[in-house]
């Protein structure tokens, strides 16, 4: 009996550790996602074309037309938002 009850607890723990390292690691990219998007929306809002452009996929500046279209994209944004 002790045997079954002491499987049942290490497998009952283990299965907490898991979970709470889980749900810490999902905490840490949520924070790191959110972070990155605030920087993002500055960048933009500065005009800073250069650090949109590194949090941009590359797909998406090709998308778009190039990194140096899409350096236009971003300067005519934040004239936009100055007006």
């Amino acid at each position: 009996m002790t045997k079954i009850k002491f499987r049942t607890s290490s497998v009952i723990l283990v299965f907490l550790v898991i979970v709470t390292n889980a749900h810490v690691s999902a905490q840490s990219v949520c924070y790191s996602s959110w972070k990155a998007a605030e920087e993002m929306i500055s960048a933009t809002i500065q005009g800073n074309g250069e650090a949109v452009i590194s949090y941009t996929h590359p797909k998406v500046v090709e998308m778009v037309g190039g990194a140096e279209r899409m350096k236009a994209v971003i300067k005519k944004i934040k004239t936009e938002i100055a007006d």
